[in-house]
């Protein structure tokens, strides 16, 4: 087993006809029935994005980091868990999108043999119509998770499909970079409060590097080209060597952590420099989520993210 995978639960069931759901129960005592693993992107704004070049895409979203008492975001840190996007969109407003998630991550963990089957039924289901109507197939098994599906499910791979993913667990990006992934397997690393040393030596390689920034991307970030990463997720088409520039959406927008680069010019003292005369000028004094923090956020987009002066 890997050490990443998630551990078989005591009593898991045998039930592996993937043409049939299982069932699971929730820790309230709720039962589910688990029938699709697979969300298309007309079900997420942002995969719907890739259809303008021509890729469908399927997407699974478990429930992240231990949400669901297992762990399935090894490499996660707390500012990455406290910005997750699994609160962003829907999932935010629907209470019933978070339970089919935990539902999900319970169907792989208690029923993980017929998970694998139902996971290749869908992929096969997706590549077919995507052909008869003339897209390409993408697929991303990693929305909200980063679990080594390569190492977990190998067999998912050969479908006819580009297969991409962000990861924050090293052993990962380095299997990547050395090519030891298959070959329709692409992974962008990514940046969090923490492994700043990481992301610069895997860009040197060759590897993309995803950022997170409050204020308008930079035209370059660390000495490599930044690419609009909300344009669409395809990240398998980006050059190698660049950083993937994401918007911060949802919780991300109040973090200060870290997670969130809030100005790619700011230094680590949270001051900011007036333009040329290198004189600080400090932000105000605010209760982190206060109303005059997201003010003065929102003056700061206004204002094309240079300081207010």
């Amino acid at each position: 087993m890997s050490r990443l995978s998630l551990p078989l639960a005591p009593g898991a069931a045998s039930h592996t006809d993937p043409r049939q759901p299982v069932v699971v129960t929730l820790p309230d005592g709720e039962t589910l029935a688990v029938k699709q693993l697979l969300d298309v992107d007309a079900h997420n704004p942002k995969l719907a994005k890739s259809l303008a070049r021509g890729y469908r895409t399927a997407g699974l979203s478990l429930l992240p980091a231990r949400l669901s008492g297992v762990n399935v975001c090894p490499g996660s840190s707390p500012g990455c868990r406290a910005a997750c996007l699994n609160t962003a969109g829907h999932g935010g407003v629907f209470p019933a999108i978070h339970r089919r998630r935990l539902a999900k991550t319970l169907a792989w963990r208690k029923h993980r043999g017929w998970f694998a089957a139902r996971l290749d039924l869908e992929l096969s289901r997706f590549v077919r119509r995507c052909r008869e109507e003339g897209y390409r197939p993408a697929v991303r098994l990693n929305v909200l998770s980063d679990l080594p599906w390569e190492d977990l499910v190998p067999t998912v791979f050969r479908h006819d499909a580009r297969y991409y993913d962000y990861s924050a667990v090293r052993t990962r990006m380095e299997r990547f970079l050395r090519q030891e992934f298959p070959a329709n397997y692409s992974l962008c690393w990514s940046r969090k409060e923490d492994n700043e040393g990481a992301c610069k030596r895997f860009l040197a390689r060759g590897g993309t590097v995803s950022v997170v920034f409050a204020g308008p991307k930079p035209a370059r970030f660390w000495g490599h080209p930044v690419v609009d990463g909300d344009a669409d997720d395809l990240r398998f088409l980006d050059p190698p060597g660049v950083v993937v520039g994401l918007s911060a959406k949802g919780k991300a927008r109040r973090d200060r952590t870290g997670f969130v680069v809030r100005d790619a010019a700011w230094p680590r003292t949270g001051r900011r420099h007036r333009p040329g005369d290198g004189k600080p000028v400090r932000r105000p004094t605010a209760r982190v989520g206060s109303r005059v923090e997201e003010v003065y956020e929102e003056r700061l987009h206004k204002n094309d993210g240079r300081p207010l002066l």
